[in-house]
């Protein structure tokens, strides 16, 4: 049954469809937005106008290079770009992930050139290892175990083994990066590692790379409930790294985020009022340095969180920063999330405070 919120949405898209005589599911993103919130103009407090962008607005020019050599069948940028990193541990996540993403949609032809190259390099074997973590995720799809087929799932499995073999060439071949331990905490919940295998595994990333953001992302839904953990093992992490760097304070909100699925009202308790209070003060000082994928997704988790926490002046604030790029996975890549956050944030910052 609808939420009266739901109810009243989707009835103002039902009447906004008809005045347009089209279907509800062929209204454009910026259609949709206009019939929940037509009355407010979010340029009104300085926004940007509902033109906005979802896909890799972010890249820096030598990760852009080198996925489009990957589009082309070149894996020589790649190798360029790999082995450019030094120890900056976040980045290669970062690119790593990213690379294996476009790999994905190219079919095995160019990992196979590479490898015929170069069949033993670092490089190539965690790349690899990324790419099967993917290509196994897509395989099972995104929905509830439930709704998951046999098939789905022997698919699923059959790719995280042949993952879990190649981060442990991986592991091998370069033993002071941390980034195919962080290929094997990513796929632990899929393979259902218990919870001392996974601290094992956890206590190897953590001694190459202290702070690495994109394994402690990774944990923290090994700890969910919806996983492998539970609500107090999740929040214990999200606090216990919180306290250990300003860097790892988003943790806490993404913490948050997962909780309200089922409890709402985490978004007016005090400790959630604190991450916040973390995550801006990580944002304004040393974390809002520079441009990049990380640091977007934690500027729209803050928006977000202050949305649902109904501090309309605050999150107006970080809308003014993220400007159109709608690119954060809070907004699941979707354009109409992000209007219909922004539009209702413009609604109510426009009373009085």
């Amino acid at each position: 049954m609808l939420s009266p919120r739901k109810f009243l949405q989707t009835n103002r898209l039902m009447k906004e469809a008809r005045r347009l005589g089209v279907q509800v599911d062929e209204l454009s993103t910026e259609q949709a937005a206009a019939a929940l919130y037509r009355r407010v103009d979010p340029e009104v407090f300085g926004l940007v106008p509902d033109r906005l962008v979802t896909e890799q607005p972010w890249m820096r020019p030598e990760l852009a290079t080198a996925v489009g050599a990957v589009h082309t069948g070149q894996w020589e940028p790649v190798a360029q770009l790999l082995a450019s990193h030094g120890t900056d541990w976040n980045r290669r996540a970062e690119d790593v992930e990213t690379v294996a993403g476009a790999a994905a949609q190219t079919g095995p032809a160019w990992i196979r050139r590479w490898a015929s190259a170069h069949p033993e390099h670092p490089d190539l074997l965690v790349i690899r290892a990324s790419l099967l973590i993917r290509q196994a995720w897509m395989a099972r799809g995104a929905g509830w175990a439930k709704d998951t087929s046999p098939e789905q799932f022997a698919g699923f499995h059959a790719l995280l083994t042949e993952a879990r073999m190649a981060a442990h060439e991986a592991c091998e071949a370069a033993p002071a990066d941390p980034t195919p331990w962080w290929c094997l905490v990513t796929m632990a919940r899929g393979v259902s590692l218990d919870h001392d295998e996974f601290r094992a595994l956890w206590a190897e990333l953590r001694r190459r790379a202290p702070l690495h953001r994109y394994g402690h992302d990774q944990a923290l839904q090994y700890w969910c409930a919806k996983w492998s953990g539970s609500t107090e093992h999740m929040f214990n992490f999200a606090e216990q790294a919180a306290a250990t760097h300003p860097s790892l304070a988003p943790l806490r909100l993404i913490a948050a985020y997962e909780h309200a699925a089922q409890d709402a009202s985490v978004w007016q308790h005090s400790a959630t009022a604190e991450a916040v209070a973390a995550t801006s003060a990580w944002l304004e000082g040393d974390g809002g340095r520079g441009d990049g994928l990380q640091k977007r997704h934690d500027r729209g988790l803050l928006a977000y969180a202050l949305y649902r926490m109904q501090r309309w002046h605050d999150a107006i604030d970080q809308f003014h920063h993220l400007g159109a790029h709608a690119d954060a996975w809070v907004w699941d890549a979707e354009k109409l999330q992000f209007l219909l956050a922004r539009w209702e944030t413009c609604t109510h910052a426009r009373k009085p405070r």
